[in-house]
């Protein structure tokens, strides 16, 4: 499952100022000390390639270049070469069949960030599914998956845990971004989909 999760963003100060104010979020900025939550500026290539502000979840495994091997196999795409990060893990960037990206990290102390819920969407769910079960052994992929609607690009949408979505939207809103009616799961909990003042999508879940 993912365990680390970066921001990657045309505005850092921004960005963290606003996940700070109306999340409380600390966002570290990227760099020589891992941190399982942290904001890096999006690099100029993927602006170049029209690439949005987002935020990339990262897997945890024992050897990159292995898995990056076998996820190829399973018809995913690497994104650039595997890299030594600036805290001394190697990461990769991929993109799977449908276009979701999602990243890869040397597994080691740095922990995880404990993300209230994982949503895939995407434009073939069972296709989707197969991937994700084939790829890392997950059922429902690690989370929910729906199929993306229109005007919805393909993407994991990433909840982060609120004690009150009401609470959460109103701040967000007042401090920048937007966001979309909640909805209640059979479980009672609420989801909502939001997006940060520089378009990066995000979720909050909660009561």
């Amino acid at each position: 499952m993912f365990t680390t999760y970066a921001l990657r963003t045309t505005d850092v100060p921004g960005a963290r100022r606003f996940y700070a104010e109306a999340l409380g979020l600390d966002l570290p900025l990227g760099g020589a000390v891992p941190e399982p939550l942290a904001a890096w500026p999006l690099h100029e290539r993927a602006i170049a390639r029209g690439a949005p502000p987002h935020w990339l979840g990262r897997i945890a495994v024992d050897d990159v270049a292995a898995t990056v091997d076998r996820l190829q196999a399973h018809g995913a795409e690497l994104l650039g070469p595997v890299v030594t990060a600036q805290d001394g893990v190697d990461v990769a960037l991929l993109r799977d069949p449908l276009g979701a990206l999602f990243g890869l990290r040397r597994r080691d102390d740095v922990g995880s960030w404990p993300m209230a819920r994982h949503q895939l969407h995407t434009s073939a769910v069972a296709r989707a599914r197969a991937f994700y079960a084939e790829a890392f052994g997950w059922t429902g992929a690690g989370g929910g998956v729906s199929e993306a609607g229109p005007g919805v690009h393909v993407h994991w949408l990433f909840f982060f845990p609120v004690p009150d979505v009401d609470a959460a939207l109103a701040a967000i809103a007042a401090h920048g971004g937007n966001a979309l009616p909640p909805v209640t799961l059979p479980d009672g909990t609420r989801l909502a989909a939001a997006e940060d003042p520089q378009g990066a999508a995000f979720g909050v879940a909660g009561a």
